[in-house]
């Protein structure tokens, strides 16, 4: 019962954390005044975060039912 409940906070940080990188990522490569290198490395972080939690837990998902 607490692996679930450890399992689910870790999922909601993970994903609450990139989709806050993505989309600061997003907004400051919008203004036209900051496009620096560390707004892409923000935005393409929170996505490939976002991605590899995705995959990470879908896979653990699907071993689990079948």
């Amino acid at each position: 019962m607490n692996e679930k409940i450890a399992s689910i906070l870790a999922l909601a940080f993970l994903l609450g954390f990139s989709i806050y990188n993505l989309i600061v990522g997003i907004l400051q490569v919008k203004k036209k005044k900051d496009r620096s290198m560390w707004s892409w490395i923000r935005m393409s972080a929170g996505l490939v975060i976002l991605l590899l939690t995705s995959v990470f837990y879908v896979n653990i998902i699907l071993r689990k039912n079948f």
